[in-house]
């Protein structure tokens, strides 16, 4: 995703295209498919060059036709403004590219508004670029929030309205995945239990108080401040700070100011590879994955041990698996690579895998078991459903916190 966005800047200069080190390695590269998804996917769009004797991923330019965006507000002569918007996204990449490119633009918006009745430092879009203008005053603000001002800053929600999560092994993860997340650093959450990690903190009470502003929460997406919201609202944040433009949140991200980063995997494998953009029928891409992974210092994976049916009890703070899930997530080979852990280990970062029963630390070596829930069998719950035996079993192998299985949780002042 920040590729795209980066390279729709390349698009709207008419330079030759777009040259990063992001996705050396991964599912994008040449060397291990250059992206093609599917068997219609016939035509190589990404190249390997190699500048100064390093070697880099090209990604040559090529016209846009029609573009289409959203916005809040326009007026008579087709100026934008987003005074309503959850995101701008790349919105004013994708117009400049399209203008570029001799294309069209046709913009979305929830209202029309007098000419000259807005500052002029609210409009983003100059209206000279704006072909043709669609007023929908029903229009989705996120895939499955038709409009909420507290997601830009029109209102502000009490955490304590938020609705508690479910118990589930996924609320485990996002608990345990919390207490790795450290005041006034900046964390960025991706898509899954990840995150579930700021409303789990808000749950427990750790955000109140004020505490709030002591954590710094953002997403791909560009929202800072506030609590990422999860499932088909993951591109909104409840009473955020600020917006920022989408290109830039991504040189925010390739920058590695996002110093901690809690993403989700769909497979971990023996070699260190990441799997989050193609697994069994599911072609989801990797979205910010890619950017956040190789930029962050501090990489947190969460997910649950095994997937597809995988029924868990808790009683007493001990975890029970009642079905176990059909398909492993611990395997010998990932099916794509969205990012090599392994290769981000040796160039300084840290990282661990959370899941519903087991903690690992990754090393260079491999795995190491660190942490398991009251009430597991290390060998029958996490060894035999891995593909793959971790490279060690921690001496001092510990307990998960036995709160982290409670299904009625308490809330917890931060101190």
């Amino acid at each position: 995703m920040g590729t795209t966005m980066h390279w729709l800047r390349e698009v709207a200069r008419r330079s030759p295209g777009y040259i990063t080190r992001v996705g050396l390695g991964t599912y994008i590269d040449p060397e291990n498919g250059g992206g093609k998804f599917t068997e219609c996917a016939r035509e190589d769009l990404i190249r390997r060059i190699e500048l100064d004797g390093q070697p880099y991923l090209f990604y040559p330019s090529w016209k846009l036709d029609t573009v289409f965006v959203c916005a809040s507000s326009a007026d008579d002569e087709g100026n934008l403004s987003f005074e309503n918007e959850a995101l701008i996204s790349s919105t004013v990449a994708l117009i400049l590219a399209a203008k570029a490119s001799g294309g069209r633009v046709v913009a979305q918006v929830r209202r029309t508004v007098p000419y000259g009745s807005r500052p002029a430092s609210e409009i983003r879009i100059p209206g000279i670029f704006v072909d043709a203008v669609v007023v929908d005053p029903s229009m989705m603000m996120t895939t499955e929030v038709k409009f909420e001002p507290a997601y830009f800053g029109g209102k502000r929600v009490p955490l304590s309205q938020l609705p508690p999560i479910p118990m589930s092994a996924d609320k485990v993860v996002a608990l345990r995945a919390a207490r790795e997340v450290r005041k006034r650093e900046l964390s960025i959450f991706g898509f899954g239990a990840a995150a579930d990690v700021p409303l789990v903190m808000a749950e427990r009470g750790i955000l109140d108080d004020g505490n709030l502003k002591d954590y710094w929460f953002t997403t791909e997406h560009g929202s800072y401040g506030g609590v990422v919201m999860s499932d088909w609202q993951f591109s909104a944040n409840l009473n955020p700070d600020a917006i920022l433009d989408g290109v830039y949140q991504f040189d925010v991200i390739d920058g590695g100011l996002c110093r901690f980063a809690a993403l989700a995997f769909a497979q971990f494998d023996r070699s260190g590879f990441v799997n989050v953009s193609k697994f069994g029928v599911a072609n989801p891409g990797s979205g910010g994955f890619v950017n956040i992974a190789e930029s962050a210092s501090r990489l947190v994976f969460t997910g649950t041990f095994t997937t597809s049916g995988l029924e868990v009890a808790f009683s007493d703070g001990k975890l029970r698996i009642a079905k176990e899930g059909k398909v492993r997530k611990f395997v010998n080979k990932a099916d794509h690579i969205t990012y090599s852990v392994a290769g981000g280990i040796k160039g300084g970062q840290t990282a661990c895998v959370i899941t519903e029963r087991a903690v690992f630390e990754v090393v260079q070596d491999g795995l190491i078991l660190t942490e398991v829930a009251p009430g597991i069998d290390v060998r029958r719950d996490v060894l035999d459903q891995m593909e793959f035996a971790p490279w060690k079993i921690a001496d001092d192998l510990e307990l998960m916190d036995s709160s982290l299985f409670l299904e009625t949780l308490l809330r917890a002042k931060a101190s």
